[in-house]
């Protein structure tokens, strides 16, 4: 069952990333809630923490990259 809008939003504000609220929401509502393989997903919360850690993996990422650009040049 596809949890409301307004939890995800407030799960996302509590760990400091309410900008990825909607992302996040929109990026599962049009999979509707479900696996590549069709399966409905059971667990949010399981989802959202993925999707947090694997952003802010990203930014650190974009961060070192950044830095090592600019000490390269």
């Amino acid at each position: 069952m596809p949890p409301q809008k307004v939890l995800v939003e407030i799960y996302f504000d509590q760990k400091g990333l309410a900008a990825q609220a909607n992302v996040f929401y929109n990026f599962y509502e049009k999979a509707n809630w479900s696996s590549p393989k069709g399966t409905p997903y059971r667990n949010w919360k399981l989802l959202a923490g993925e999707w947090i850690f694997n952003y802010e993996q990203e930014q650190k990422l974009r961060k070192r990259q950044r830095e090592n650009a600019l000490l390269s040049s």
